[in-house]
């Protein structure tokens, strides 16, 4: 039993780094990313709980550099439920050309729908190669959403910017 164990794990291993030979080492070609997430959002004292879609596509630069745009979809509850979709610019920087990978992403755009404002999210995670062309990468994001609000009270009209952070955790794949 030892033996097969031993067997499946260096299997795996070689399939791994066979994958990253040709996986990160494209030139300027087409790459894709669809992840999926869970959060805590974070406003005024209070939380709650956030799910996150988001789709992004680009190029690969060289084995350390992505470049690309995308758009999501995010169910929130911070003042009750609501719906809204990112729309960002992102750039991704693998930090060794392994067959696992670090790396650090950073997203910023805006977002429609019922939240609209500013929206910046920087990741780091793990990019695991598990075939010449697909990936799976785990990450631990931040997420910064800003809003500008005008409200009147007693007649006059004044202005001010909410922010809502989250924390979450992402599971993601690379294509």
């Amino acid at each position: 039993m030892k033996k097969l164990i031993t067997l499946l794990i260096t299997a795996c291993l070689g399939l791994s780094a066979m994958a990253q030979s040709e996986f990160r080492d494209r030139h300027m070609a087409y790459k894709g990313f669809a992840n999926i997430g869970l959060s805590s959002t974070f406003y005024d004292g209070d939380n709650s709980t956030a799910f996150s879609f988001t789709t992004s596509h680009g190029l690969q630069v060289n084995p350390y550099i992505f470049v690309g745009a995308g758009l999501g979809l995010n169910l929130s509850n911070p003042d009750g439920a609501a719906a809204y979709a990112p729309l960002f610019g992102q750039a991704r920087i693998n930090f060794i050309n392994r067959p696992i990978s670090p790396y650090f992403d950073f997203k910023g755009g805006g977002c429609v729908g019922d939240f609209t404002g500013g929206y910046i999210e920087p990741s780091i995670g793990v990019s695991m190669p598990v075939a010449n062309r697909f990936a799976i990468n785990f990450e631990f994001t931040y997420t910064l959403l800003t809003q500008k609000d005008t409200e009147d009270w007693w007649g006059v009209s004044y202005s001010h910017r909410d922010c809502y952070h989250n924390i979450g955790f992402q599971f993601g794949f690379e294509f």
